[in-house]
């Protein structure tokens, strides 16, 4: 023992004696030299714990929470950051995990997850949404109330059973708030048509009724929904409320990924919306009247690549030497694949109107004519001749005279009408379009649902706003 002290004694004064005779540039390459052993020893360390945390099974949530936080705490002791990005993004994550699976701790594992997605959602933070209460329930599970922080009669109720959620429950502040249900609704069930259940709600969630129970029941994919305004009282007052109800066909057990939702703010939303409205704008540019006759005339977009819409005038059916007309389907008849709709009878002249023309190759014209809701389609007409200005007049009526100038002017009174009272007219079908392929598939029939549904609901704002107001 005394040996070895003296040993270490005798090295440690050479050391010395060694570093006193050390030039200034030796001293410096030591002195990096041992930063460098010093380094690599913290890396070390650091690494081993990295992959003990890497270790741990990602279910352990309040484990990898503290064991993260270790791994932030060594880092900052040594001076170094190698793993401080993603160390900080897993100490939040795991600390929403963790917090919500001790709140969660009474329920299944299944419906834990959904828990844990549903506080992950915009409509959760969107509403500032918190775990109020649960309870269990005498015919077996648990329910959750989530309300606001901020808005009073906002809340939603989950009913669990062990394999996930099978009904939610919710409140909304007045009978056309539609998007709160259908935002929730797609959460559980993001194949239902939202559209369905805006008309449902539109209908039903102002319509007084003893209890939900008592309303309609409408069919969506995976569930069905109920609506109605359920009043209560609180003291003297009488309060409406504005309830929904989905019971689901299967228990959900996961939540619509945040990633595999569209956000207003991605470029893939910008994408679809502005393709879908400069098809709208060519809608309204090109043909506005057109969409106008297509929604109530049953054989007028049958002209393929379109017709032209002409001021509707009456005309006189009559033809020498010709008993009867046949109404077609198609323009061009039996050689462009049209069927005969209905014969008239012409030995005498029959009024009638015109509403849209077609040309076909060869000088041949077609009309679509209404004489009745039943004698209606496309008529060829057989005169074509110009006048000393070049303008187009066809003369159909050689007996009566009866002509009319080519005309695609559309009265801007129309346009505006039209636009404002039915706007989804203008609106391209989603297998019209011809789509960006940058574009998964996944964000387009979302896209194209998010941007119908928002053009309608500025519509629907206009309108409540027109009628609240009282000059």
């Amino acid at each position: 023992m005394y040996s070895r002290i003296l040993f270490i004694i005798t090295i440690s004064i050479a050391t010395i004696l060694l570093v006193g005779c050390e030039s200034p540039e030796e001293a410096r390459e030591r002195e990096m030299a041992e930063r460098e052993v010093i380094k690599n020893r913290n890396k070390l360390e650091v690494d081993e714990l990295y992959a003990e945390v890497q270790s741990i099974p990602s279910s352990q949530v309040c484990i990898n929470l503290n064991q993260y936080k270790n791994l932030e705490n060594l880092e900052r002791e040594k001076g170094t950051n190698y793993y401080s990005e993603i160390t900080a993004k897993k100490i939040n994550l795991y600390k929403i995990k963790c917090d919500t699976s001790k709140r969660y701790a009474h329920a299944s594992a299944p419906v834990t997850g959904v828990f844990q997605q549903f506080e992950t959602t915009d409509f959760y933070s969107s509403n500032e949404l918190f775990l109020e209460n649960f309870y269990d329930l005498s015919k077996g599970g648990i329910a959750n109330m989530f309300k606001s922080k901020s808005r009073a009669l906002v809340y939603l109720s989950m009913t669990a059973l062990d394999d996930g959620i099978s009904e939610i429950g919710m409140e909304v502040l007045y009978p056309d708030d539609y998007k709160r249900p259908i935002t929730a609704i797609s959460l559980f069930l993001p194949k239902s048509n939202t559209a369905d259940i805006r008309d449902y709600l539109k209908r039903n969630l102002g319509v007084p009724r003893e209890k939900v129970a008592d309303a309609p029941v409408l069919p969506i994919a995976g569930g069905q929904l109920q609506a109605a305004n359920v009043a209560w009282s609180y003291g003297s007052q009488i309060i409406n409320s504005y309830t929904i109800s989905v019971d689901f066909d299967d228990a959900i057990s996961s939540l619509t990924k945040k990633s595999d939702l569209l956000g207003r703010d991605s470029q893939h939303y910008e994408l679809i919306a502005n393709s879908i409205q400069e098809q709208i704008v060519q809608n309204l540019e090109l043909d506005p009247s057109a969409i106008l006759l297509q929604t109530k005339y049953p054989y007028i977009n049958n002209a393929e690549k379109g017709f032209n819409p002409v001021k509707e005038q009456t005309i006189y059916l009559y033809y020498a030497d010709l008993d009867s007309l046949t109404f077609w389907t198609k323009p061009g008849a039996i050689n462009f694949g049209g069927r005969p709709v209905a014969k008239l009878n012409i030995t005498q002249p029959v009024k009638a109107k015109v509403l849209a023309h077609k040309s076909l190759p060869g000088d041949r014209n077609y009309f679509y004519i209404v004489q009745s809701d039943k004698n209606q389609g496309w008529v060829g007409r057989p005169y074509v001749k110009k006048d000393k200005n070049g303008k187009l007049f066809y003369m159909a009526n050689p007996i009566t005279g009866e002509k009319f100038q080519k005309s695609l002017q559309v009265s801007t009174k129309n346009i505006r009408r039209s636009l404002s009272s039915t706007p989804e007219r203008f609106v391209p079908s989603y297998d019209s379009i011809q789509w960006n392929p940058d574009i998964p598939v996944k964000y387009r029939q979302q896209g194209y649902g998010m941007y119908v549904e928002a053009l309608q609901n500025g519509y629907d704002e206009v309108e409540r706003l027109t009628r609240a107001y009282q000059p």
